[in-house]
């Protein structure tokens, strides 16, 4: 079942520091530059729409099927912690 939900920032960082979201083997790893990731940032601060995060559900866990790089910069913003912290679960 596809839905499109939206959910919180905050939601996203929590469910990433509990272990509920991981990212499946055949994702590539983290391969941003910095560049990359502080536009993401300015984007968002300058309230300009990004592309959407894809999940999907197994075992109660969500799985990042696209915008992991996307993901993994927020979250990198937002707590000071390092990307390549989420390389490969599941």
């Amino acid at each position: 079942m596809i839905t499109h939900d939206r959910i919180s920032v905050h939601e996203i960082i929590d469910r990433m520091d509990a272990g509920a979201i991981c990212v499946p083997e055949y994702q590539r790893l983290f391969a941003w530059s910095r560049e990359k990731s502080e536009d993401l940032i300015d984007s968002l601060h300058r309230g300009l729409p990004i592309p959407s995060i894809l999940f999907y559900e197994k075992d109660g866990k969500w799985f990042i099927e696209d915008g992991q790089c996307r993901l993994k910069t927020i979250y990198s913003y937002i707590t000071g912690i390092s990307p390549e912290r989420w390389n490969h679960d599941g």
